[in-house]
């Protein structure tokens, strides 16, 4: 009887170690979220969810909005407008007005297509050249305020309304203005915070 039940009791005890090992979870499969400090709250180095820098990068960007936009919320939102924003430098880098369209929100897009909108424009410019469309826009106005600019940091203004800023010397320099439409963010243009 000893001869059998040893040999069963390994398989039993295999098994068990085999069914309850570590397999990592399928492409695609839901993860657990990693915990978020609270705002002004450092996570422990145990936790390694956010260094104390990104946490307060995160309370400069959100100001008095912590509890509308939380920790994980900024950290998509900020991946989300620096991949626009990376994508709007090729467009500016390749003088590409089509793909630099794709990031304008349906309100700059509207306000660009008003030839009544054009006037105002061309009056703040030094060079005095008459802008008389987007594409124009694009290439006398939007590309010269923008190349060669490293954007530091997000400022949120409201939920769904975030500015795209450098931080120089404790100072945010504005550049981008976004908003959020339908899940994506979308450039505002400047000229119409007036």
């Amino acid at each position: 009887m000893v001869k059998f039940f040893v040999p069963v009791c390994v398989f039993f005890v295999f098994l068990g170690a085999v069914s309850c090992a570590a397999v990592p979870p399928a492409e695609g499969a839901l993860q657990p979220a990693l915990p978020v400090p609270e705002a002004g709250e450092s996570p422990s180095p145990a936790e390694g969810a956010v260094s104390p820098a990104e946490v307060a990068e995160y309370e400069r960007s959100v100001g008095d909005l912590a509890e509308a936009v939380p920790l994980e919320t900024f950290v998509a939102d900020k991946n989300a407008v620096m991949s626009a924003i990376r994508e709007l430098e090729a467009a500016m880098r390749n003088g590409d007005a089509a793909l630099w369209r794709v990031y304008l929100s349906p309100d700059s897009k509207s306000y660009l297509s008003d030839p009544a909108n054009m006037k105002p424009i061309t009056d703040r410019l030094r060079n005095k050249i008459r802008i008389q469309s987007d594409e124009e826009y694009f290439k006398y106005v939007f590309i010269p305020s923008r190349r060669g600019r490293t954007i530091d940091e997000i400022r949120y203004i409201s939920p769904e309304e975030i500015k795209a800023v450098e931080v120089r010397q404790n100072t945010d320099i504005i550049y981008y203005y976004f908003e959020n439409y339908d899940g994506k963010w979308l450039v505002k243009l400047d000229a119409m915070q007036d």
